[in-house]
């Protein structure tokens, strides 16, 4: 009886051991992405185009929510049908935008942060009459299944999408629950304008939220901008959508947050853009706000991270933020129209 006890123990040991490495060591799969394409065919781009970014929060963190890496209490703070319905509110959202080009991040297939609810399922079958593409960035390795994880970054398009690839950026140290990595990047959508030998690039990009510094960040960016000018160089329309995780210009939003807490607060580089590059954000909607209580207007800390980028030779017609309440995720949609300059 004790030998097939501690049998028992060893193999639970090692089945930890096993587990605790094989997460620590996983790596995502880079290049180029599978493309579920539309029921019915897609018209090639224009000289405009319209897009939309937002980090859904894997639907787990809206209005009610706290989590314990921004200094709050929880790590799963709503329930599995306060999930559910803040997947379809997302879901109905993106349909009445209407933009050419969707990207959103941390995006889940059904696992333990969502209560096993399939929000990606949600939003793929609201906008089943898109392409669409998904890279996963952060994947639990051999966990039993209550406590797998698999979340990443989505792109829907209602044009031609040619081609679309994901590309992982520097590695900052963080680790969820000392165990799983979230692998930040970009993924880059191509949409040909028919008869022009042109085409709109769009990079879909999520960088470090908790590096110390925002040196990681820095590092990402460096990176990111390389791909993006090389996109450029080329003869391309580039723009750069996503949830940067850096402000993109000084804000004063009333807020009682104490600032020695905001460790994840870092300044966008602008210096580190090339010349004739240009950020399109709306200055007079916040996009984030700190998790380290359940959401109060004026309480939490709010700033604008969400935005985008762009290159010299696309014009930024408008931008708007959503002021959504953060009813449904920790950050507010970011939407806007840009023209191809020929």
């Amino acid at each position: 009886m004790m030998f097939a006890t501690f049998l028992i123990v060893a193999s639970f040991a090692a089945y930890l051991a096993l587990l605790f490495w094989a997460n620590r060591s996983a790596r995502p799969v880079e290049g180029p992405l599978k493309i579920t394409r539309a029921a019915a065919e897609l018209p090639g781009a224009t000289k405009k185009l319209r897009v939309v970014t937002w980090n859904i929060g894997y639907a787990g963190l809206g209005r009610d929510a706290d989590l314990i890496v921004d200094n709050g209490t929880s790590l799963r703070a709503l329930s599995a049908a306060e999930i559910t319905k803040a997947a379809r509110a997302i879901a109905d959202w993106l349909v009445a935008d209407g933009s050419d080009v969707v990207c959103l991040q941390e995006v889940p297939n059904a696992g333990f942060l969502t209560r096993k609810v399939p929000v990606r399922d949600v939003i793929d079958t609201a906008l089943k009459d898109r392409a669409r593409a998904f890279w996963s960035d952060m994947r639990s390795v051999i966990a039993p299944p209550l406590l797998r994880v698999d979340h990443g970054m989505a792109v829907f398009a209602r044009r031609q999408m040619q081609d679309c690839a994901a590309v992982a950026l520097p590695a900052d140290d963080t680790y969820l629950l000392a165990l799983l990595k979230k692998h930040y990047g970009t993924v880059i959508s191509r949409y040909p304008i028919p008869e022009s030998g042109q085409e709109w690039v769009v990079f879909n990009v999520h960088l470090s939220a908790f590096d110390e510094a925002g040196h990681a960040r820095r590092k990402q960016l460096n990176t990111l901008i390389g791909l993006a000018e090389q996109a450029y160089r080329d003869g391309h329309f580039v723009v750069i959508g996503g949830d940067w995780n850096m402000r993109l210009t000084v804000t004063d939003f009333a807020h009682e947050a104490d600032p020695e807490k905001l460790l994840w607060v870092s300044d966008f580089p602008k210096e580190m853009l090339p010349e004739g590059w240009q950020i399109a954000l709306d200055a007079t909607t916040p996009t984030v706000r700190s998790l380290n209580s359940a959401y109060v207007p004026g309480k939490n800390y709010v700033t604008i991270v969400d935005g985008f980028v762009v290159s010299p030779n696309v014009a930024i017609d408008t931008v708007k933020t959503a002021d959504l309440g953060f009813a449904w995720s920790d950050h507010q949609p970011v939407t806007a129209t840009f023209t191809a300059r020929t």
